[in-house]
């Protein structure tokens, strides 16, 4: 998804500044499509939709997931620890020992 929202604000850039037909095109209904004035317009929303999308998905799902399994990992990794040091010390009631122990 990084990749395609680079190239979508290439894209953009160089929708933006107009880059000139080639001379093979020029005079060609081809040519009159790629340097009308519509085609700039929605084929910049539609860039600018991509890019909009993929920082909304930035913000609102992956970092807070990232986050949230972040701290899940945290807390296993603190379980996981208590569960070996009860094995280690051979407790009996050792899995009853507070995880910040």
């Amino acid at each position: 998804m990084l990749i395609v929202a680079i190239a979508s604000f290439i894209m953009l850039c160089v929708v933006e500044v107009r880059v000139t037909v080639l001379s093979a095109f020029e005079g060609t209904i081809l040519g009159a499509f790629l340097i009308a004035d519509a085609t700039k317009n929605i084929v910049s929303g539609l860039l600018i939709g991509i890019l909009s999308a993929y920082i909304f998905y930035l913000l609102i799902d992956y970092l807070p997931r990232a986050r949230r399994e972040q701290k899940t990992i945290e807390v296993l990794n603190s379980l996981l620890a208590s569960v070996l040091d009860a094995y280690k010390r051979c407790r009996i009631f050792g899995h009853e020992t507070p995880l910040s122990h």
